[in-house]
Formats: C-alpha cells, structure tokens, sequence
C-alpha cells in the first residue's frame, strides 16, 4: 500500500502539481507537515503572505494553496477541500482594529494588505455591526510602523500584531466581533484547488496537515525563540486562538461571510 501511495504521489508531482502556503505563526504546523511531502519528493512548496497566495493561484503559479476566504469569489477554484483551515471560534489574537481613539471616534481605517479576508471583515462589522462611517484606505507596507493621527485605526493582521499591539490604547479583535455579532465562528483561509483533485490525494494532503498538526510544543518552542515573540504565549495561541479543524459551523459561518460579501446566495464548490 506504502509503495502504492508513493507512486501515486510522484505521478501527481510529475504532473506539476505545486503548493503554497502562508508564512506566518498560524500557518506553521500546516508548513510542517507538507515540508515532510516536500522533502520526499512529492509536493514542490512555496510561502508567502495570504494576498500573495491567492495571486500565485490566480496566475498559475501555484495548483494548490491555502488562500483567504474572501479572494474565493474571484478565484473561482475547482473546489475548496480539505479537513482543516485557518478559523477561530472567538479571539483569534492576531488580527486588530488598533486605535488610540475609541471606535465612534474614527474617521479613517488603513487596511492591511496581506489578506483581503480581514479588509473585508472590518468593512462588514463597521458597516453592519458597529453603524459607524469611516473612510477605508490600502496602506503601504511597513504602515504599522509609521505614526498616525488619533482618528485613525489601522487593521494588522499576523505575526506583527504581537509587536505593536500594546502601544495602542485600543483593540479590537475582528473574529471575536464577528463571533458576536453573528454567533457564529469565523474562517479565514481555506485549502483550494485550481485543479482536479481526487480523493486520494485529499486523503493523504490531509494526512500531511495532521502530521503538522502534531508539532505544537516543537513549533511553540522554536517561535519562542524568534525577535517579536518575546513574552507571547505561542503555545496558548496555537491551542486555544486558533482552530485548525474546518467543521460544519465554520462551513456555515464562511457560508454566512461570503453571502455578505457577495451579496447573493454563495455556493460553495465543496470537493
């Protein structure tokens, strides 16, 4: 049976079937699990932020990759697949509405552009669930880092929330707003396939993310280590801010985020 699954595996590489990922701490065990396929071989992988990852898709670069839910629409993928996500059943901790105003006090709000996800989820809450009016600009790299006037709010998404989130005097937490707000849990990246994938393949491709799954304490360990991590507690935010496992309600919370978004029923091409 092993020799049957690797045969099947290098056919499926030789057919040029590529992977990408995200590059960030949530991301990780994922990374761990499909570099064990890499280095056998099986799979090529390539890292980069979430918008990047739908790009890459969209050109061709890439068959397969973890994208954010929002860039689904315009995708329009061969399916959506696999057993696991990015998702969060309350706090999810790294992405923040930061302010040094309270909420009804903005006037701008700078959108991070690594994920279109999170854009437009703060589009969403502020329109639907907060009733207030802002003005909503794409921001440069590196904005996070830059100073800002008091009625402005700037939306951080990944590893450098953990950095600058205490020199703000407010922050909000979009997933636990949305939770709610909605009473329902929020996905933000899910695996998608340009491609024809059958069940085999999704079978051991899950397989691998289970693996990664787990390495939490080695993962933990390791980020610990790393600059912009000091003090943070990734063994709690890899157990308890993010939720690996892509179940019924979070299928029916994605469902409910890209109705909103697209404003119609949308039908989602389940493999």
């Amino acid at each position: 049976m092993q020799h049957l699954v690797f045969h099947y595996f290098c056919s499926m590489s030789k057919k040029g079937i590529s992977v990408i990922a995200v590059e960030y701490l949530n991301t990780a065990l994922f990374v761990r699990g499909l570099r064990d396929l890499k280095q056998q071989g099986l799979i090529t992988l390539s890292l980069n932020n979430p918008a990047f990852c739908a790009e890459n898709l969209r050109n061709g670069i890439a068959q397969v990759g973890l994208v954010p839910v929002a860039a689904i629409p315009e995708l329009k993928p061969d399916s959506v697949f696999s057993k696991y996500c990015i998702g969060a059943k309350g706090p999810v901790h790294t992405v923040r509405l930061l302010s040094n105003k309270p909420l009804k006090e903005l006037k701008t709000i700078l959108l991070d552009s690594h994920s279109r996800t999170s854009a437009r989820l703060v589009e969403l809450l502020a329109k639907k669930y907060w009733g207030i009016e802002v003005s909503f600009k794409h921001a440069e790299a590196g904005f996070e880092k830059g100073e800002h006037s008091d009625d402005t709010g700037i939306l951080v998404i990944g590893d450098k929330v953990f950095a600058i989130e205490d020199q703000f005097s407010y922050s909000l937490d979009l997933a636990d707003e949305w939770t709610k707000w909605t009473g329902m849990p929020f996905v933000f990246a899910v695996w998608v396939s340009m491609i024809p994938i059958d069940d085999i393949w999704i079978e051991h491709f899950n397989q691998a993310l289970s693996m990664g799954l787990k390495y939490k304490d080695e993962i933990a360990s390791e980020f610990s280590l790393r600059p912009g991590f000091e003090g943070v507690d990734v063994q709690k935010y890899l157990t308890t801010h993010i939720s690996y496992s892509f179940e019924e309600d979070k299928k029916k919370g994605m469902k409910m985020f890209l109705d909103f978004i697209t404003d119609k029923e949308y039908d989602i091409p389940y493999k």
